[in-house]
């Protein structure tokens, strides 16, 4: 018997009979026969990713019967075709019922995730931005679609789509897009640039630059026929230039004539503001000597000078004899102190007091105009200084001997300087001159100016000692914190140049100093060669001397440092330039104010026996000591001063940290000055 198919059978047993017998009763028997058992064969299905194409499902049954298939969770299925319909997740079950031979296969479910779709961000480079540019627009594009968000860090903020430069420095502005049921979120897009320090740079070369031309801006003047502005081509310092005539036109008596060109610049927040300009002016020979011409700049309406004056520049007429006087090209720079957040107005002219005669006028002649933050490369640069490595500088030099100059110790540390400065990435030269019919040098470095590079302030100390000891204090010290204060600026830039200098022969009574202003004043903004812009001698804007800065014990003398310490910045009240010395000089105090964390500064007004002293009839001159040259230090306020125990070990860690502080405030303050900016 075979059995053929699912569900019972009946077997009927007969016997038919035969001659001897007759037919037996049949007999039936019955008895059921099982559908067959299947199985179903479906592999597992991978994820996938919201947005792919339907796609179909495959399944087959051991039974050789079609299978069927179901879904659920965020799918559909139509035959075999599964289509997707939200991230999450889907169950795909297959199934076979079975037939008249097979029973019913077990269900096989397959689950998988569905993914959020993929996108990306869109987000281009951004400009380098200045300190005073307006709020800008950012945008960056989803490819979902979706709205994408900006996050701000660095020196700057963001709001909705528009970016606030807050500092100098960097900013990095972050595009990001979170995600919705649809899309999964994209990889952020970060976009970095620069904050420049420079609020405002104007430079003429074609056209005014955002300036415009004011008549009678200055000291209520009333007389715009006799004021007139212009834009020249060709008048400036290399370039162009903005010009204001006053005077001229007629024999009138007039009394005070102004023109000025104004502009406007924007700040975001506080910031510590510096101007630079350079101004010519030239009156003609023929303003009595009760006539005078001044260069004018003011600031929201209120004039901004060189103290103690309210104007930058002035001639005063010499009564109708002799040429046309003229300052030549003069850059000037302007603490403008901490302005506030907002629009301010800038105007830069000239003011004339009273002209009588058509032949009479006064030309101011404007370039170069350079508005610019300066507290972020000072703290820059201050944030380099290491005590230790000062104090080291000081052991090393003071390990040398006294110096003396000629000496074999003062060649060996004038060679070690010199290897310390290239380290720093300096170009090394020596200004040679003679002394006592022998050849000596002395050692500088010059960080050239990127905007001004024909100026320079010079930052110094002597190198040579005497007394027979280590001269540690008079004057490693101030040598040391010069080297500091070069590696301080090695790595920024500088509007204005910088040069360090090491002084010999400071102990024989100022020879080398007095040897380069004899041999180089005259060279002040030469360009060598002509049109090259390079300055071997830029113009001296100020120069500051350090001549022993480590010992203030009082007097007389105490065993330790007294609590009232303090660096003393001296000018000469008597020379040329004193008023100019005596701003310098304040500067450093508020250098110190501002970056010195331990001692105060105080100002006096009688510097002697230093190399400052040279310079104070041809430029600001100063020295910082840590005591008074004549009141203090001529009266014995240091038993080490030129004495063979004037040597490192000499002094203690208090006096070690006076001299600090002076790095300190001459660091800060060079660096604001000279408008240092981080690369």
């Amino acid at each position: 018997m075979t059995i053929v198919g699912g569900g019972s059978c009946t077997v009927t047993a007969a016997q038919g009979g035969n001659a001897a017998y007759a037919p037996a009763p049949a007999v039936t028997r019955t008895f059921a026969i099982g559908r067959a058992s299947q199985s179903i064969s479906f592999a597992p299905l991978s994820d996938r990713t919201l947005g792919e194409p339907p796609f179909t499902v495959a399944a087959t049954a051991s039974s050789g019967l079609p299978v069927r298939f179901s879904a659920t969770g965020e799918c559909t299925i139509d035959g075999d075709t599964l289509r997707l319909t939200a991230a999450g997740g889907c169950s795909v079950t297959a199934s076979q019922p079975g037939d008249d031979n097979y029973g019913p296969a077990p269900d096989v479910v397959q689950t998988f995730a569905i993914d959020r779709t993929g996108q990306v961000i869109t987000f281009g480079p951004l400009p380098k931005r200045g300190l005073g540019d307006v709020p800008f627009a950012v945008s960056a594009v989803a490819s979902s679609g979706l709205l994408v968000s900006f996050r701000a860090e660095g020196t700057c903020s963001v709001v909705a789509e528009v970016v606030t430069v807050t500092g100098t420095g960097a900013c990095t502005i972050t595009a990001s897009q979170a995600g919705n049921a649809r899309f999964g979120p994209a990889p952020d897009v970060a976009q970095s640039f620069p904050v420049s320090p420079v609020i405002l740079e104007a430079h003429f070369d074609a056209g005014p630059d955002g300036f415009s031309y004011v008549d009678d801006p200055f000291r209520a003047t009333s007389q715009p026929a006799y004021a007139s502005g212009a834009w020249s081509a060709a008048s400036g310092f290399r370039g162009g230039a903005l010009t204001v005539t006053l005077g001229g036109l007629d024999d009138n008596t007039i009394l005070g004539m102004s023109g000025g060109w104004t502009t406007t610049f924007n700040l975001n927040g506080p910031a510590k503001v510096m101007l630079y300009l350079r101004v010519g002016l030239t009156q003609s020979p023929f303003y009595e000597s009760d006539e005078t011409s001044q260069v004018l700049v003011s600031l929201d309406g209120a004039l901004v000078g060189a103290s103690p004056n309210d104007y930058l520049a002035q001639v005063v007429g010499d009564g109708n004899t002799g040429p046309e006087i003229k300052t030549g090209w003069r850059l000037y720079s302007v603490n403008l102190g901490t302005l506030g957040a907002g629009t301010h107005s800038l105007t830069i002219g000239g003011y004339n007091s009273r002209k009588n005669v058509a032949n009479e006028s006064t030309t101011i002649v404007i370039d170069d105009v350079v508005v610019m933050e300066t507290a972020t490369g000072a703290r820059a640069a201050v944030s380099t200084l290491n005590f230790d490595r000062f104090k080291d500088n000081i052991r090393v030099l003071a390990g040398f001997g006294d110096r003396t100059q000629g000496a074999p110790s003062n060649i060996a540390a004038g060679n070690w300087l010199q290897q310390q400065l290239q380290a720093a990435g300096y170009k090394v030269e020596r200004h040679p001159y003679t002394y006592g019919g022998q050849p000596r040098d002395q050692i500088y470095v010059t960080k050239v100016g990127t905007i001004f590079p024909d100026h320079m302030y010079i930052v110094s100390a002597h190198m040579d000692g005497r007394g027979g000891g280590g001269a540690a204090n008079d004057d490693a010290s101030g040598c040391a914190l010069v080297l500091e204060a070069a590696r301080g600026v090695a790595n920024l830039k500088t509007a204005v140049s910088i040069r360090f200098v090491f002084w010999n022969n400071e102990e024989t009574g100022l020879n080398g100093s007095t040897a380069y202003v004899n041999q180089r004043a005259g060279l002040q903004g030469v360009e060598t060669p002509p049109g090259s812009g390079i300055y071997p001698e830029p113009r001296w804007l100020g120069m500051i001397q350090h001549d022993q800065i480590l010992f203030d014990h009082g007097l007389p003398p105490q065993p330790n440092q007294i609590p009232a310490a303090d660096l003393d910045v001296e000018y000469q009240a008597t020379s040329t330039y004193a008023s100019q010395a005596l701003r310098l000089a304040n500067a450093l105090r508020a250098g110190n104010q501002t970056y010195s964390t331990d001692y105060p500064a105080q100002v006096g007004s009688n510097m002697n026996y230093t190399d400052s002293v040279p310079f104070q009839n041809y430029t600001a001159a100063v020295s910082v000591r840590d005591n008074q040259r004549i009141a203090e230090i001529g009266q014995g306020s240091n038993p080490h001063w030129h004495q063979p125990t004037d040597l490192y070990t000499a002094f203690s860690e208090q006096d070690f940290r006076l001299g600090f502080n002076a790095v300190q405030m001459t660091l800060g303050t060079i660096s604001e000055l000279s408008g240092a900016t981080p690369r």
